[in-house]
């Protein structure tokens, strides 16, 4: 078994600490739900980074379950970038037009 190495981009790290902050003001406790659902994902990731489906040129995504959000990652070599969170909602395409 191949093992990676995990590295979340500053802007992920962002995005993912300031939804969990959205979350708890609506509800509390919902923000660390939220976290746990993420947590759960990378995991995901981390056990299989293959088994989620090419998105969009070499991007791949893995949605956050119970939450409308998907991460976007890449695999190069033996290690996983994770780039974004994105909500359902926002312009994926547009978005990940901009990456490298």
């Amino acid at each position: 078994m191949i093992e990676y190495e995990l590295v979340i981009s500053p802007e992920a790290d962002l995005q993912i600490r300031e939804t969990a902050l959205s979350y708890d003001d609506r509800q509390i406790d919902l923000g660390f739900d939220f976290l746990l659902m993420v947590e759960k994902a990378l995991k995901d990731i981390m056990e299989a980074p293959l088994m989620y489906p090419v998105y969009y040129r070499h991007f791949r995504k893995r949605n956050v379950k119970r939450f409308p959000y998907i991460l976007i990652y890449e695999v190069k070599d033996h290690n996983i970038k994770v780039l974004v969170l994105l909500h359902h909602s926002q312009d994926i395409d547009r978005i990940l037009s901009k990456l490298p």
